[in-house]
C-alpha cells in the first residue's frame, strides 16, 4: 500500500471513541509523540485505522502553534502509516488511534518523523508480543 492521503474516513471524529481510548487504550511513546490505541469494531465504510491528533493547550497557549504541530504530526504520519498498515496486516483488526505531542517545547519537523516510525514499531511490538 503506497496510498500516501489522509482521507475523510480515516479520521478519528467519533465522541464515544475517543472517551473510551483516554479511559481504556494502550499506549507507547518516543518522545515527543505517544499513540494511545484500542481495537475498534470492523465498520465497512471506515478506515482500518482511524486516527486523531492532539496537541495539549495547557502546554501551548497559542492556537497557530498547536495548529502546526498538528500540521506536523499528520505529515509524519501520512507518510509513514504504509508502514503501520503493512505490519499489522490490518485486514484482520481495526484500530482507532489517537497521536498526543508530550513535548512542552516545538521540536523540528525531522525530530517528530523519524519518532513517528519509531513509535509505530513500538506498538507493533506491543500488538505483537511473540515476536
Amino acid at each position: 500500500m503506497n496510498d500516501f492521503s489522509f482521507g475523510k474516513s480515516e479520521k478519528l471524529k467519533s465522541e464515544k471513541t475517543i472517551s473510551k481510548l483516554f479511559r481504556s487504550g494502550k499506549s507507547v511513546s518516543k518522545f515527543p509523540i505517544r499513540f494511545v490505541w484500542l481495537p475498534i469494531e470492523v465498520n465497512a465504510e471506515k478506515s482500518a485505522i482511524q486516527t486523531a491528533f492532539s496537541v495539549p493547550k495547557k502546554k501551548f497557549k497559542k492556537a497557530v502553534d498547536r495548529n502546526r504541530i498538528k500540521r506536523q504530526l499528520r505529515e509524519a504520519y501520512r507518510l509513514n502509516k504504509s508502514y503501520l498498515y503493512q505490519q499489522l496486516k490490518v485486514e484482520e483488526c481495526h484500530f482507532a488511534l489517537i497521536i498526543i505531542y508530550t513535548s512542552s517545547e516545538k521540536v523540528e519537523y525531522k525530530v517528530i518523523h523519524e519518532n513517528m516510525k519509531r513509535t509505530m514499531t513500538q506498538m507493533i511490538k506491543a500488538l505483537n508480543p511473540i515476536e
